[in-house]
């Protein structure tokens, strides 16, 4: 990751200014000490993907993750499906609703792979 991962946060104002200056040291700091190339933005990555499309799954239980799918889902509104499981914690989509995960992700996949 790195900040322009979290471009989204400007929706907080000043506590997502302040997240995002937290983020710029904790990634700074990260970079100096690896070395490692910094990664092309998600958003980027998402846009470059086209005309692939992505599948997002967000929590719903957790409000900044539907916000900052919506902010990703902008970078290719065209190819980018956003799905908000409603009753899901982080990465708790396939927990919190197993049938409609499966549904959902093999339907997304069919389309993208075989064409349906």
């Amino acid at each position: 990751m790195q900040m322009a991962d979290h471009a989204w946060l400007d929706h907080y104002g000043f506590a997502g200014w302040v997240t995002q200056g937290i983020d710029w040291v904790t990634y700074t700091g990260a970079g100096l000490l690896s070395h490692a190339p910094k990664p092309t933005p998600l958003r980027d990555a998402i846009a470059s993907a086209a005309p692939h499309p992505v599948l997002l799954i967000a929590a719903g239980n957790v409000p900044d993750e539907k916000l900052a799918g919506q902010w990703f889902q902008q970078g290719s509104p065209a190819t980018v499906e956003l799905w908000v499981v409603p009753s899901a914690g982080h990465t708790g989509g396939l927990a919190a609703d197993p049938a409609q995960w499966e549904s959902r992700v093999m339907q997304f996949l069919n389309d993208a792979l075989l064409g349906r």
